[in-house]
């Protein structure tokens, strides 16, 4: 299941090192959607079999599941530890297939100030844990930058 995630990563840090000045890019988790509930099931119970389900919560009236991978994936110097499969929302439609890929980005407010010609989408800046800037990098994908690893939030949320 977990193949195919190439041209996800390589439209990405293709806009990343046109666009974006990042000494280290610390990639925590990709995203692959699925179109219907029971995609969503039979994929989860497949990536259960060889990646550890890290949690399974309901976020924005869908299930998300965060699994940590057994290997991470490791592409053209980037690591990435985890993977994010979310249930369809309701009255949504998301064709099957990777998504966005989503990095680590200490101080937001400085990255917003060092990158003023990005059109960055604040809509989830407003989260109490790990806000978020998006940004659309193609038709197909978009890349998200918050300051906490998603294995740091699952621990964070999981104590409150």
């Amino acid at each position: 299941m977990i193949i195919g995630y190439e041209k996800l990563l390589d439209t990405v840090l293709e806009k990343i090192n046109k666009e974006i000045c990042l000494k280290t890019l610390i990639c925590d988790h990709i995203c692959y959607r699925v179109e219907t509930e029971l995609r969503y099931q039979k994929l989860k119970n497949e990536l259960a079999l060889t990646c550890e389900l890290v949690t399974e919560s309901e976020i924005s009236g869908r299930l998300i599941s965060i699994f940590k991978l057994p290997n991470p994936i490791l592409y053209r110097g980037l690591r990435v530890d985890c993977l994010e499969l979310p249930a369809p929302k309701k009255d949504s439609f998301y064709k099957e297939g990777w998504e966005h890929a989503e990095f680590v980005i200490e101080d937001l407010k400085q990255f917003i100030k060092d990158h003023p010609h990005i059109d960055f989408n604040h809509k989830a800046m407003d989260r109490d844990i790990n806000p978020e800037l998006g940004y659309r990098v193609s038709n197909e994908y978009q890349v998200k930058f918050h300051p906490l690893h998603i294995l740091e939030v699952i621990k964070v949320e999981s104590q409150l």
